[in-house]
């Protein structure tokens, strides 16, 4: 069970403990999710999930957002922009009432465990309302994406009550708090929402025209969530089973992949064989500069050139220096004791 914070997981697991299955656990981590990791995650936003069913074959559920207003013929408000400033790299976000997409989690979610759910709904959905009823403690990831995206959290009062209550953000070990998130959970597990169409999710969604929202009764009443055969890919030895078109991701994966293993089978080739073989890097578009810079971003650095030497286990008792670079992909010395003659960034190595 993988997920972005321990109270999700948290979540999930204890579905699985009470007799759940895969998709209950799935389900459950998606609404605990929109309390512990509120600024990656929400119920009005969107998404996708892949199923793998007991007989071998799969399907994917299409949630994703879908745009609003189509039949509108009123003059569009402009939402607002803010930045977004990464260490690397910015980004511009539409924020406010006018950005606003028609919802697609809460109704994916819900038709996840109809379709595919053996709990009761309110015991898949119980494990967020006792959390969101307790407050989410902010871990450090959570901490550092609200920093991130301050300026949005920040953008209405009504925002900023929930991410900084005191006036100030909420730091990592402080307890984000969401009664109102609580209440509509209950709600949920409750039977009382049962789609985005149900008057205590729409209603507050519709009352936002004035502000600019575009989306319509209409807008959620016609949302539906959509089955879609996979797009399933053999990538060498692997079957690789993604999200198909009209999105794009499943295809970008799938791409990704083919050229991390082109790159393998070429520097395998390259350092062990003593073989260029331009032929595996032809085959994906790759050329050796290509591949050559791709290497060196991605390869397992030697010890002196690692930003975040990782801490060894106690139970292993041994010194992590004496044995570092043992067996990662070197440069074609195998198993080197992490001795090796070139150093990953073309720097000189230290002694």
């Amino acid at each position: 069970m993988a997920t972005g914070n321990a109270a999700t997981t948290a979540a999930a697991a204890s579905v699985l403990r009470a007799g759940g299955g895969a998709v209950d656990a799935a389900v459950a981590a998606g609404f605990a999710s929109t309390v512990a990791e509120p600024g990656l995650t929400s119920l009005a936003g969107g998404g996708f999930a892949t199923i793998e069913l007991p007989d071998g074959t799969a399907e994917v559920l299409d949630f994703f957002a879908a745009v609003p207003g189509i039949a509108l013929v009123h003059p569009r408000t402009e939402p607002a922009t803010i930045t977004v400033v990464y260490p690397s790299a910015q980004q511009d976000f539409r924020v406010g009432p006018a950005s606003a997409a028609v919802p697609g989690m809460l109704g994916g979610l819900l038709e996840l465990h109809r379709r595919h759910g053996s709990l009761p709904l309110a015991d898949v959905v119980a494990p967020s309302v006792e959390l969101a009823r307790a407050g989410a403690v902010v871990d450090e990831a959570q901490a550092y994406v609200l920093t991130l995206i301050e300026a949005i959290v920040r953008h209405t009062e009504s925002a900023a009550s929930v991410y900084a209550p005191e006036g100030r953000l909420l730091r990592a070990g402080e307890v984000l708090r969401d009664d109102e998130l609580a209440e509509f959970l209950a709600r949920i597990a409750d039977g009382e929402v049962t789609s985005a169409n149900s008057p205590a999710f729409a209603d507050p969604l519709l009352g936002m025209a004035a502000q600019g929202c575009s989306i319509t009764a209409a807008d959620l009443s016609d949302y539906q969530p959509i089955w879609r055969a996979p797009l399933v890919t053999r990538v060498r030895d692997w079957t690789a089973i993604t999200n198909p078109s009209p999105a794009y991701g499943g295809q970008i994966v799938v791409r990704a992949l083919e050229r991390m293993l082109a790159m393998r089978a070429f520097q395998r080739e390259k350092h062990v064989e003593q073989r260029v073989n331009d032929a595996v890097l032809a085959q994906v578009g790759l050329s050796q500069d290509t591949v050559e810079e791709m290497y060196r971003i991605m390869a397992i650095a030697n010890y002196e050139d690692r930003f975040v030497i990782p801490s060894t286990h106690r139970e292993y008792a041994e010194n992590a220096f004496d044995v570092r670079g043992g067996c990662g992909f070197s440069f074609g010395n195998g198993c080197s004791e992490g001795v090796t003659e070139t150093s990953l960034f073309g720097s000189e190595k230290k002694r």
